[in-house]
């Protein structure tokens, strides 16, 4: 049994096709959300998926909206049957939020919610 332990659905071109493909083959996966509001969309694309499963989660570089996606997150957590981890790659020096230049402008935003 070939297993995906971390996809994420949400960013791929070809969502729709990619699921009806696995959902035809052997192969499980475990897709997490990059937002709240993508593991919403998630979860209804892949309800009758019986080997795709969705975990909602938050990446550090798409937290724009701050307290909405915060307020949308903590409300689907006690339905969520699965929360990932998402873009926290943790190592030695590393915190493993994004503070790049080109997510700079929400560095306090990521700081507050992660």
């Amino acid at each position: 049994m070939i297993y995906d332990a971390h996809c994420h659905l949400d960013l791929m071109d070809n969502m729709l096709e990619f699921i009806n493909e696995i959902q035809n083959s052997d192969m499980n996966l475990f897709a997490v959300g990059t937002t709240p509001k993508a593991y919403s969309r998630e979860i209804q694309f892949c309800k009758n998926a019986r080997n795709i499963h969705v975990g909602l989660g938050m990446h550090p570089q798409l937290v724009s909206s701050g307290y909405d996606d915060m307020q949308l997150f903590k409300s689907l957590i006690e339905k969520s049957h699965y929360i990932g981890e998402v873009g926290l790659d943790f190592s030695k020096g590393e915190v493993g939020l994004d503070f790049s230049k080109g997510y700079i402008q929400t560095k306090e935003l990521q700081i507050n919610i992660f």
